[in-house]
């Protein structure tokens, strides 16, 4: 990274709100648009979370298809 300020901003998190932080292995694919693989993380953190899931980050990394072609790493945070 080039040296000089950086911008820094912030934003509220709701109660309850689950966040997630990742690598782009999670989500890229070969032959995809990243858009897609960014709907289908979206679609299934939401699936996991609505049926209670006790460990988001083990069941993203299960549960996202297709093979990862990348290095990934995934940090969830929740909100109670």
């Amino acid at each position: 990274m080039a040296p000089g300020e950086r911008r820094h901003g912030s934003a509220p998190v709701p109660v309850g709100a689950h966040l997630v932080f990742y690598t782009d292995g999670l989500v890229e694919r070969r032959g995809e648009t990243l858009y897609e693989g960014l709907e289908r993380l979206a679609e299934t953190a939401h699936a996991l979370v609505k049926a209670g899931t006790d460990d988001l980050c083990r069941d993203l990394l299960a549960e996202m298809p297709g093979p990862a072609v990348d290095d990934t790493v995934v940090l969830c945070l929740h909100f109670p």
